[in-house]
């Protein structure tokens, strides 16, 4: 899971309590101010003050805080109550992540909107240069004065703009909120890189980039990828070498794991090319276990001769494209597949250890595999525990716990239900499926969701159960053909076995 609308309302405080300004000057001319560390420019009626501080907040870690603020008297019987905040994720969680953004957003009206202190007028979601905002105005009772504020998130800043009057229309502040202005954003955060972890002779100067994988995928990452594109003898060559890191850690894999990892990579690389598999055999790469495939691709009349080897979390795959049968065998071709060597960065690269804890029990269908998953989310990167038994494509038992900050214990059972909401949410979006069922249940004691979804028009099933105890979230679940598979009795037998080992 991504993330979970509970943690939002610690911003609560920041939207809900205006902050008013003893300092007020009267101008009517606009002049726009620029903030280097913070990236941005923005335009002022009156001289602002700018503040800066460090927040180091239990969920989203430490954070550099940017505020601008000025107050002006617009006319004889009103001022009007300016202010700018930025915040900054030093650990560059990336708040503009759609799936996040909608999250955040989310979490922060529903918040907003059980705030008794408030009044919320109006609300709309909005974009700035592509990227995710909201505007909303609101009548605080405690301060008698109308506001209207306008939040961005931009990849790792949350900027909140506000202006405050006694009036319900602050027309006049308009101006304010269009003329935020981000200065370069392409330093907005840090980008990913690629690293030189291996050699291949390409026949000329690659084109080298990071692409996001896609987000069907559930190892969610980012591909460094080099191709090159030449023509010999009117037939086109593309040379193409990646490499992926998994996001999360396990046991390097040997015997059927491994030869399962690698039939799943081909099997992807058919469906892509709506091809057929002409060659698929063992073969030694840097005397390590690899594979190589063939494919005929039927959807471009092309011939793809890829090798493919796994070494630790990492994918290092490199091949290429040909339009003739023939030209596999083209010496280019032959030279460039050979030239493959792992540098000493990638032999040597560290990996996380595994720190998972025997949290709970669960009489899986056979022995599973031991996970960790890194999980960006708005409060920092969270980490996933999980074990999982994979029986086929379509059939997968799995458990797993993530612990959240310790605001998390005590929570009322409105938030409660906030958590669960977003997080069955996450679960069904990301499958792109839609809930039959859900029922609460009680999990030894504490209150817990149940809820069954159909994916792919039916063609695949999944039921989940969810219990949050103090800080730690618990789900376990089936993957299925079919709904009538969770009444057999091996899957009765998984769901009833659930138990939370005590510290």
């Amino acid at each position: 899971m991504k993330h979970f609308s509970a943690i939002l309302l610690l911003f609560v405080c920041l939207f809900s309590t205006p902050q008013l300004f003893a300092q007020t000057a009267t101008n009517n001319k606009w002049e726009t101010y620029e903030d280097e560390e913070g990236n941005f420019s923005i335009d002022f009626p009156a001289e602002p003050e700018r503040e800066t501080s460090e927040e180091d907040d239990e969920n989203l870690g430490k954070m550099t805080i940017i505020e601008w603020s000025a107050t002006n008297q617009e006319s004889p019987n009103e001022n009007v109550y300016y202010n700018l905040t930025c915040k900054i994720s030093n650990k560059n969680i990336i708040f503009s992540d759609p799936d996040l953004a909608d999250a955040f957003i989310e979490g922060m009206m529903r918040g907003l909107k059980r705030e008794k202190s408030v009044e919320l007028i109006n609300q709309k979601q909005l974009t700035y240069n592509n990227y995710p905002a909201v505007e909303y105005t609101a009548y605080y009772k405690d301060n008698k004065i109308y506001g209207t504020t306008r939040m961005c998130l931009v990849e790792n800043k949350i900027v909140i703009m506000s202006a405050f009057a006694e009036n319900k229309t602050i027309k006049s502040a308009q101006p304010f909120f269009e003329s935020l202005t981000i200065l370069n954003p392409e330093d907005t955060a840090e980008q990913p890189t690629c690293e030189d972890r291996y050699f291949l002779s390409f026949p000329a100067e690659p084109k080298s980039e990071v692409q996001q994988r896609d987000a069907s995928d559930v190892d969610l990452g980012y591909i460094c990828i080099k191709t090159l594109e030449q023509t010999d003898n009117s037939n086109k060559i593309t040379y193409t070498a990646i490499y992926m890191d998994y996001p999360f850690t396990q046991a390097p894999l040997t015997g059927k794991d491994l030869d399962y990892f690698y039939d799943k990579i081909t099997s992807r690389y058919v469906k892509k090319t709506d091809g057929t598999i002409l060659i698929q055999r063992d073969y030694t790469i840097e005397k390590m276990l690899g594979k190589e495939f063939v494919i005929e691709a039927s959807n471009k009349g092309t011939y793809l001769k890829y090798r493919m080897l796994r070494v630790k979390n990492s994918l290092y795959m490199y091949g290429i494209e040909v339009d003739a049968k023939k030209e596999l065998n083209n010496p280019k071709v032959t030279d460039f597949l050979a030239s493959f060597k792992l540098l000493d960065a990638a032999k040597n690269r560290k990996t996380e250890e595994t720190i998972c804890e025997d949290a709970y029990t669960l009489a899986f269908p056979g022995t599973p595999k031991d996970m960790q998953m890194n999980v960006p989310s708005a409060i920092g990167e969270l980490k996933m525990c999980m074990k999982m038994v994979e029986q086929s494509n379509t059939t997968a038992y799995a458990g797993y716990y993530v612990d959240y900050p310790k605001s998390y214990k005590n929570l009322s059972e409105e938030e409660l239900n906030d958590v669960y909401e977003i997080s069955i949410n996450v679960v069904v979006g990301k499958l792109k499926a839609e809930i039959v069922t859900q029922t609460n249940c009680t999990i030894e004691g504490y209150k817990a969701i149940e809820f069954i979804a159909k994916a792919q028009e039916g063609k695949m099933w999944v039921k989940y159960k969810l219990v949050l105890v103090d800080n730690r979230m618990y789900m376990y679940g089936q993957f299925a053909e079919a709904q009538t598979d969770f009444d057999t009795k091996e899957s009765t037998t998984f769901f009833n076995s659930f138990k939370i080992v005590k510290k």
